[in-house]
């Protein structure tokens, strides 16, 4: 996972989060305390900070996680396909999808890059 996210080009600290996913699913071994202790994990380029669409709702005042996901859908970097949010052609540089399991439910959320949302907010407002 780790040399596939690489030659995509994925942020490292990224790359390590979803190849600790796939050693959970595959082993069932744990590894997040370890993965705490990468000083990627750490030392995060703020451009490169992605967060989940309640979570940069707060941080950016924005009343809500769907105020955020339409006004991304408004401006052509999303659309809803089957009930789940895709990234469109303009989107796809600035999210990854975020794998996510829940007791027996499991599925993935849509991550938006922080500045890149923060500067879209700023030249709308």
């Amino acid at each position: 996972m780790l040399s596939i996210c690489e030659m995509l080009g994925a942020p490292k600290h990224l790359a390590q989060i979803e190849a600790t996913k796939e050693v959970r699913k595959a082993t069932g071994i744990d590894l997040e305390e370890v993965l705490k202790l990468s000083p990627d994990q750490d030392d995060i380029n703020p451009e490169e900070i992605m967060l989940e669409p309640k979570e940069l709702a707060e941080i950016l005042d924005i009343r809500s996680a769907i105020a955020l996901n339409n006004f991304l859908q408004k401006g052509g970097y999303q659309k809803k396909i089957n009930n789940n949010w895709e990234p469109t052609c303009l989107g796809v540089r600035w999210c990854a999808k975020h794998a996510w399991t829940k007791g027996s439910k499991s599925g993935y959320n849509l991550k938006w890059n922080v500045g890149f949302v923060r500067r879209l907010v700023k030249s709308e407002g």
